[in-house]
């Protein structure tokens, strides 16, 4: 079998039920146990006539998802480089005559406690 792992094993499991489904209606079996008893039969069936393609298939997926990531470019840095010296600028502006520390809210995520002892210290070292 060619062809993605997945795509075949959801067909052939959805006949793997399918199939039981139709020969119960046909013997006229109630709808309700026809489709609970499907399901069971054809889960059964898939887990033994299935393994392998089971198996290729959960082998793609973790090669899939554990794939290596692509290098990164000299582009790719120098953007970071940047975008990084950006946020350092915009972090040392503030207000004119304001220190970087006074904005203690921001620094200290926002604790209005550590921002007051922080704007305290500012003051005492200002005033030694």
């Amino acid at each position: 079998m060619k062809g993605p792992a997945v795509l075949w094993y959801t067909i052939l499991r959805l006949l793997l039920i399918v199939v039981p489904l139709a020969i119960l209606l046909v013997l006229h079996v109630n709808f309700i146990v026809a489709v609970f008893a499907a399901t069971f039969i054809g889960l059964c069936l898939s887990y033994i006539l299935l393994a392998r393609l089971r198996h290729r298939m959960a082998s793609g997926l973790y090669e899939r998802m554990h794939r290596a990531k692509p290098a990164r470019s000299e582009d790719d840095d120098a953007e970071d480089a940047f975008v990084d010296a950006a946020l350092l600028k915009e972090e040392g502006a503030g207000e004119p005559g304001e220190s970087a520390t006074s904005n203690a809210t921001v620094s200290t995520g926002g604790a209005p406690e550590a921002a007051a002892a922080n704007r305290s210290e500012d003051h005492a070292e200002g005033d030694a």
